[in-house]
């Protein structure tokens, strides 16, 4: 532990971090709309070699995707506690890891969901989303808030157009962008404290798990253009490695049901282009 003015801050979060955040004057909750980024769209292999793969990230393909926004930062606990208050619904439990600017864990994927609705509302914009025979249905051609796509998200993580070619998310240095298992103290870290990606996103490696849009399907990704996954399914597929993972890979995939609150679950937004 680091003492400072009487302000014990845990080592593992770096004395350099902790007075960058004090100092840079962050922000209580960042205005969504403020923080997209454009990924222009474009065609990328994904998945990857069975060598430097784990199950079915393996199946190579070529995917082509639209234009699309995407947020440069994971949705915070201050951003979705506002949306607790709103809609008076119970706050998720921070794990004792903080609350403010850590990214937002333990919601479902139903959460992550009705957050995206709320926040379209609070913008005055159409929502993406809409319930038909108690199934979710997403829009794509609203401009509604609402989450990536799993190739829209592989395709941002691994830079888009400007793509380098990275292992993670924007270097082939996991320490470098990544709060990962061994320098995380096993606990989610503040947003967009590590580097960024070519797009200038963060955390994309590492931190919290981000739900996507999609079922998981092992095999969906033999189709090629614009997908948006299975159109049902009893998983939703997750991305992108957490605080306690060592392998925070671009192409790994995993899944959850969707009403799971796991402790290293969180999400970010993206739009469609319009």
């Amino acid at each position: 532990m680091i003492s400072i003015k009487g302000i014990k801050v845990r080592s593992c979060f770096s004395l350099a971090m902790w007075l960058l955040v004090m100092s840079i004057g962050l922000p209580a909750v960042y205005a969504a709309s403020q923080n997209l980024v454009l990924v222009e769209g474009g065609s990328f292999y994904m998945g990857d070699k069975p060598s430097c793969a784990i199950r079915s990230e393996q199946l190579v393909r070529q995917v082509t995707v639209n234009s699309f926004y995407i947020n440069k930062y994971e949705v915070t606990f201050e951003e979705y506690d506002e949306f607790c208050h709103d809609t008076g619904r119970n706050k998720p439990k921070d794990f004792n890891w903080g609350r403010g600017l850590q990214p937002v864990v333990g919601v479902t994927w139903y959460d992550a969901v009705q957050y995206c609705n709320w926040l379209s509302r609070k913008e005055r914009i159409t929502p993406a989303y809409s319930e038909q025979d108690n199934s979710i249905i997403c829009d794509f051609n609203t401009s509604g808030y609402r989450l990536p796509t799993e190739a829209e998200w592989e395709y941002a993580a691994k830079g888009g157009m400007q793509s380098h070619g990275y292992k993670y998310s924007g270097s082939n240095d996991m320490s470098e962008v990544a709060w990962y298992k061994y320098n995380s103290c096993h606990r989610t870290q503040p947003i967009g404290q590590k580097r960024p990606n070519e797009l200038g996103v963060y955390d994309m490696s590492g931190n919290a798990w981000e739900w996507c849009w999609d079922w998981y399907d092992r095999n969906y990704y033999a189709h090629g253009d614009n997908p948006t996954g299975p159109l049902s399914g009893s998983f939703h597929s997750i991305r992108g490695g957490d605080m306690n993972f060592y392998a925070c890979g671009l192409d790994y995939r995993f899944n959850y049901a969707v009403s799971s609150r796991i402790t290293y679950i969180g999400f970010r937004l993206a739009r469609s282009v319009k």
